[in-house]
């Protein structure tokens, strides 16, 4: 198979290692940092003043690749700017002296960089694998010669846009169907709204509280062991028993607020977009949860199903209601109160309606499921394909020039 020369990384771009204490710059910064680019695919802006560690200082020219978790291939392009630049530690910033910066950002994201890089890593967790800079830096990587590294990074610079655009595709798909999975359930609401009584929730009130938050253990408990769920474990319908910490063993568990299939749980502290969110504890749910104090759970009156209630508390009217309604002084972390759940209007049909209504959701729920299935893998087999691109083509197992392997 031909290929290319392979030569150290260090031979051809300069590791940045300047580090600057934010607080010394006046103004905003350009900030390169996990989060963001993994949101967004850019850097942030905001105020020096707001970063509190050390950061490597840029000049808009670097190739950065991260040491956390390599497997996740993080290689960003820093750019110029007006603004000073700043990159989190964990990256290694790279300048090219001897390489074109598109060929090296390519070489970086190439299957081999990845698979090196991770087999190389040192652990405290899975979640949290590090590798140290000298084996960034020590890499063999493919040196053709610059007319070469230009075509190649043409080539992929073209290819990889055409594979980016059907993704955004697909992505947009996947919103649409969500969007079409809601719109059908608002559509339901409506109609039993027009034909039944609409009642405030409070009046099928059996019970309600709120649970227990001790200091837990920063993991997931096994099933031997007793866990606190966390506010995420009730998210967009859906119950996530692995969304919990564990209790420590010198704690005794409170188990009266262990929560139990049938449980309707809400949310009653979280961001304005998730407060009020609702998930029922479903059957063979795993035992020994305890409820959290950001969690409500409601118990109903027998002529009002849970699995009906949460399934309308999906709908834009229900999310409209506890944005208005709740309080605080963060928009980060809002609060509602049980006379917010109580004054929530909803239609109440006869039971057999209710469980005939939870029937059909579900069923487009299932169809949703197996739709947005599909098209994951789609977009599953556009990144293998991405993936395969880069690499073949910065070995030079193929002439980009036809596009055909060659021998």
């Amino acid at each position: 198979m031909t290929g290319f020369p392979l030569r150290p990384l260090w031979t051809v771009a300069d590791e940045v290692r300047l580090v600057v204490e934010p607080a010394t710059i006046d103004g905003d910064v350009v900030h390169y940092n996990i989060p963001a680019l993994e949101a967004t695919g850019e850097p942030t802006v905001e105020p020096a003043a707001n970063i509190k560690s050390g950061k490597l200082l840029l000049s808009g020219d670097e190739v950065l690749i991260s040491r956390l978790n390599p497997r996740k291939s993080r290689v960003a392009r820093a750019r110029p700017a007006a603004l000073p630049l700043l990159a989190s530690t964990e990256f290694v910033p790279l300048r090219p002296v001897d390489c074109d910066p598109r060929f090296l950002t390519y070489c970086l994201l190439s299957e081999s960089t990845r698979q090196h890089l991770d087999s190389q890593v040192r652990s405290v967790t899975r979640s949290h694998q590090r590798v140290e800079p000298l084996h960034i830096t020590h890499l063999q990587i493919p040196t053709p010669n610059r007319d070469q590294q230009e075509r190649i990074a043409n080539f992929l610079d073209d290819q990889l846009s055409r594979l980016d655009r059907l993704t955004s595709a697909r992505v947009r798909q996947l919103s649409l169907l969500d969007e079409r999975l809601i719109a059908r359930l608002e559509q339901r609401v409506l109609d039993l709204a027009a034909e039944f009584d609409v009642a405030p929730l409070g009046r099928y009130f059996r019970r309600i509280e709120q649970g227990w938050s001790p200091q837990c253990e920063d993991r997931v408990p096994s099933e031997q062991e007793w866990g606190v769920l966390k506010v995420s474990a009730v998210k967009a319908g859906t119950f996530r028993a692995d969304e919990s910490k564990a209790l420590p063993t010198d704690l005794s568990a409170q188990a009266a607020y262990e929560v139990r299939p049938g449980d309707l749980l809400i949310s009653r502290a979280n961001s304005p977009r998730l407060v009020g969110e609702m998930a029922v504890v479903p059957n063979g749910s795993r035992q020994r949860l305890l409820l959290c104090d950001k969690l409500f759970r409601l118990r109903l009156k027998d002529d009002l199903d849970a699995s009906y209630v949460a399934l309308i508390g999906r709908t834009r009217q229900v999310r409209d209601h506890f944005a208005l309604s709740a309080t605080g002084t963060s928009q980060s972390m809002v609060n509602i109160r049980t006379d917010d759940l109580r004054a929530l209007a909803l239609p109440v049909p006869p039971l057999a309606l209710q469980e005939t209504f939870v029937e059909d959701a579900e069923a487009d729920a299932m169809q949703n499921d197996l739709l947005r299935s599909l098209l994951s893998r789609q977009m599953a087999l556009t990144e293998e394909r991405r993936q395969s691109l880069i690499t073949a083509a910065v070995s030079g197992q193929f002439d980009v020039t036809t596009a055909r392997a060659v021998a």
